[in-house]
């Protein structure tokens, strides 16, 4: 059942690739085992498998798992390039654990790799909840970081000097289930911007999902309309859109709307940026994100600096979701000519910019998953 689902294999994981020399290093003093927690199209039910805890390695041949206990074994469980709703579990901690008990492995040998930034709340809670004493490390990390190093190359500096055809960009590829994308064009419409950015939809409504996903009727009708740009939402594969090159749609607009895949924080417990937050940063966007609360202002955990001067960054702390996309967007400066945005932004964007091809929160990361490895 699970043959396909969790693969053991010898590898180092390393948030950041380029550390070739620290990692190599790193291997002559321990023996790394990876291992996903995701999979997709499996065919594998969802709720069954979350029925009971379990043995993500029942499958893996008895004589690799041997290699798990052996004192220089590191094993590392690797969810950082989709959020946990692409996960084939929400709650990986009583699967992990179970894992650990039955295989008699040694928990501090155990490491889980995911780009919720706030991983560790989560887990916490979740041990206290369970008693669990066997505690493994957890190291959030940032997702699509190969978005970065792939695609930033197409991005050039005279591109803050030249006209802008619109003032923003909005990009929205899955609709039905993401009540905040459709209530940022609803509100979009209602200030009289809809037409004033190059924003995307399917264009595809279905009357059914309504009541399910929209916060009200008005909203879900106006937000399934078909707009200026359109991406094929339907046809589409998970982790495809982080491969669409946009850097065109950057450059003939001002800022960004950044519709986040995530909107509620889940009382605190969730952060998750993707390449929609990369891409703007990348390609001199000044932006906004509309995602969870907070996801503004936790951007420094990425070494990034919220654009303040595009909106009030007050607006970022407000619970309600709804009341939050709706005082956002109200507060960004709409009259804001492009050529003067960009001129005094002009440092801020660099830094930012600077900060994402650095890739400044996984070196952090990485250092920490050195220290773990060799403490052990």
């Amino acid at each position: 059942m699970f043959e396909d689902l969790f693969y053991l294999h010898k590898d180092f994981y390393s948030p950041d690739p380029s550390a070739i020399d620290t990692n190599e290093i790193l291997q002559q003093k321990c023996t790394w085992y990876s291992l996903e927690d995701r999979v997709h199209g499996v065919g594998v039910d969802k709720e069954w498998f979350n029925s009971e805890p379990r043995n993500m390695l029942e499958y893996v041949p008895q004589q690799q798992v041997s290699l798990l206990k052996e004192p220089q074994a590191r094993l590392v469980i690797n969810n950082s390039s989709e959020s946990k709703f692409l996960r084939l579990t929400d709650n990986i901690y009583p699967h992990l654990h179970k894992t650990i008990d039955d295989n008699n492995i040694d928990a501090a040998q155990v490491a889980y790799v995911c780009s919720n930034l706030n991983e560790n709340k989560i887990y916490d809670a979740w041990c206290r909840e369970n008693n669990v004493h066997n505690r493994i490390q957890i190291f959030p990390v940032l997702g699509w970081w190969g978005f970065s190093i792939n695609n930033y190359g197409h991005y050039h500096s005279s591109w803050h000097n030249e006209p802008k055809v619109k003032k923003f960009l909005c990009l929205n590829r899955r609709m039905f289930d993401a009540p905040h994308r459709q209530s940022v064009l609803y509100h979009l419409h209602r200030l009289g911007e809809l037409n004033q950015g190059l924003v995307s939809t399917s264009g595809y409504q279905d009357p059914d999902r309504a009541e399910q996903y929209a916060w009200n009727q008005n909203s879900y009708t106006t937000s399934t309309r078909k707009r200026i740009l359109d991406i094929d939402a339907h046809t589409m594969n998970p982790g495809e859109a982080a491969d669409k090159d946009t850097h065109h749609l950057h450059r003939l607009t001002a800022f960004s709307i950044v519709t986040e895949s995530s909107h509620d924080n889940h009382a605190g417990t969730h952060r998750f940026y993707t390449e929609k937050t990369l891409r703007a940063a990348l390609y001199g966007h000044p932006f906004v994100v509309v995602g969870e609360a907070g996801a503004n202002t936790d951007l420094v955990k990425l070494g990034l600096e919220p654009y303040n001067e595009l909106f009030d960054l007050g607006t970022d702390f407000i619970a309600d979701t709804e009341h939050r996309v709706q005082h956002q967007l109200e507060s960004i400066r709409w009259d804001w000519k492009p050529l003067a945005m960009h001129h005094q932004l002009r440092d801020k964007i660099h830094r930012n910019r600077q900060a994402i091809m650095k890739n400044t929160h996984n070196k952090r990361a990485l250092n920490s998953i050195q220290r773990w490895a060799l403490n052990v």
